[in-house]
């Protein structure tokens, strides 16, 4: 795949909320994030960075994203108490 294409399928995969910078600088933060890191592996996680965040919480910009490597980051997918993740209102609910 080419640099272009591979733009364009990552221009495909943000939701709405990461794309208010426009292509050009999403654009040229892959370029530079795909020196560090394979595409796969920035996709993976671009896809649990979007599974979650939170509701009320906005995205952050495609060049945010990238620029600051956070597909790297690690999400614990730990049930809450209520049988999915769990809240921040339910971690303080619990500890009282």
């Amino acid at each position: 795949m080419t640099l272009t294409e591979t733009c364009a399928d990552f221009w495909d995969r943000l939701p709405k909320g990461m794309k208010s910078q426009g292509r050009p600088k999403t654009f040229e933060a892959l370029a530079k994030a795909l020196k560090v890191a394979n595409y796969k592996e920035i996709c993976a996680g671009l896809e649990q960075y979007i599974r979650h965040k939170e509701d009320w919480r906005a995205y952050c910009m495609a060049s945010v994203f990238l620029n600051q490597q956070r597909w790297t980051a690690e999400y614990d997918d730990t049930p809450g108490e209520f049988g999915h993740r769990q809240t921040a209102t339910e971690a303080l609910r619990v500890v009282k």
